[in-house]
């Protein structure tokens, strides 16, 4: 046999081999630190609700869907809600909340436009208060809240509004007698923040 055909062998299946080691994924790549994701998309409406006499001619419609981990290719429509000055209006709900039970769930803030109101980002925290209501029911424990990094100051401010604190996360907590705590991360940059409801 040709030595110098078996020793290009051996280069190129060592080559493969290296190639593959590289390349392969590691699993904290693959798998994610919660099992699905609850996305809250906010946006604005300027006219839907135009016509004589009405006051409500800002709103924000905030779009509710779920799907798993990170695959929102496959995910569900949950609700609509709308929102007049961070307040809710109404609700319409698409499908029942089949997270199952025990699973842990992400909460994700998207936005429709580069630029969100006020409005929206209040209304975004009133929602993730709802969700992890939701989630709580369903015995899902909510694992952490991602939000854009331009809306994370103003969304952690009105959770404020909303009877949360801010407490230092190296610090020792009894889970049992803090069930509303959310830690809430700026997907860009990765600041977090965590908060207890007071």
């Amino acid at each position: 046999m040709d030595r110098r055909l078996t020793l290009t062998g051996a280069i190129s299946t060592l080559a493969i081999l290296a190639s593959c080691l590289c390349s392969a994924p590691t699993q904290a790549e693959e798998k994610p630190l919660y099992d699905w994701t609850v996305q809250i998309e906010t946006k604005r409406l300027d006219r839907q609700f135009e016509y004589e006499g009405s006051h409500l001619r800002l709103v924000e419609r905030l779009d509710v869907d779920y799907y798993y981990q990170d695959q929102a290719k496959t995910k569900t429509t949950y609700e609509s809600a709308w929102y007049h000055n961070g307040k809710p209006l109404g609700l319409e709900r698409f499908n029942y909340f089949n997270v199952p039970p025990g699973q842990g769930v992400c909460i994700k803030v998207v936005h429709k436009t580069e630029n969100p109101t006020t409005e929206e980002q209040q209304a975004a925290a009133n929602m993730i208060v709802r969700v992890w209501m939701e989630a709580y029911l369903n015995r899902s424990g909510v694992v952490m809240v991602k939000v854009p990094q331009r809306s994370f100051n103003q969304i952690v401010n009105h959770l404020h509004a909303q009877g949360y604190v801010t407490t230092p996360e190296t610090a020792p907590e009894d889970q049992g007698n803090v069930p509303m705590q959310l830690l809430v991360e700026a997907e860009q940059t990765g600041q977090t923040v965590l908060l207890n409801y007071n």
